[in-house]
């Protein structure tokens, strides 16, 4: 949606061609992004990225995109990480107001994201449940014969998850930022999942090499 908009400057001026370097000469000062009403009425929130970063002077600071705070850390603060981009959430609004105390900034627009959820709520809509249960093992699966796709369990993914159907082996993968998520096909309805500890075996071949030699060194001390 940037390029439906039309941006002002509020107490501030840029200070490059490119229009990256920001002053801002008042506290509240920054960047007002205008959308016309037509637009942002079509969406329930806005998603407004870019690139941010105070160049100085030295201080903690407060970033403001309309009802949305961040916080940030001092320039010289001893494990501040610099992220960027950053996406903001904010409720559409034909308005966006980017508000920030006096000094200088490094700014770049990269992008304003509609979304009235429709795709999510009609995801959310044919989802099909599925049973889990817990076993020694780890947990059993039961999934409709005739569907497939990714089955998105509740649960952090570890290195070492194994998901199988009788003799065949299923993906396993990190999904959704922490979860675990199962590629089934069609035509399967029992899947189990179980884990073990990366190097499991590998650790558990060390300790017995190891105990094997305690008991020969033992039995050879007792003999000197």
């Amino acid at each position: 949606l940037l390029s439906d908009s039309t941006i002002k400057l509020n107490s501030s001026a840029w200070q490059s061609p490119t229009k990256h370097l920001l002053q801002v000469k008042q506290n509240n000062g920054g960047l007002t992004v205008q959308l016309p009403k037509s637009v942002s009425n079509q969406f329930k929130d806005l998603y407004f990225e870019m690139d941010l970063e105070l160049l100085s002077p030295d201080k903690a600071h407060d970033v403001k995109v309309n009802e949305y705070t961040q916080e940030r850390n001092k320039l010289t603060y001893k494990y501040r990480r610099f992220v960027t981009p950053v996406t903001i959430r904010i409720k559409a609004s034909d308005r966006i107001r980017l508000s920030l105390p006096k000094g200088k900034y490094r700014v770049n627009l990269k992008g304003i994201y509609g979304e009235d959820y429709t795709t999510l709520k009609d995801a959310s809509n044919s989802l099909e449940a599925v049973k889990v249960s817990k076993t020694k093992q780890g947990y059993t699966i039961t999934k409709n014969k005739n569907s497939s796709g990714y089955i998105v369990l509740p649960t952090a993914y570890n290195q070492g998850m194994k998901a199988t159907s009788g003799d065949q082996s299923l993906k396993v993968a990190q999904v959704n930022g922490v979860m675990t998520g199962i590629k089934a096909p069609k035509n399967i309805t029992k899947i189990q999942l179980s884990y073990t500890p990366p190097y499991y075996y590998l650790l558990i071949t060390i300790t017995i090499f190891g105990i094997i030699c305690s008991i020969i060194f033992t039995r050879w001390a007792r003999q000197k």
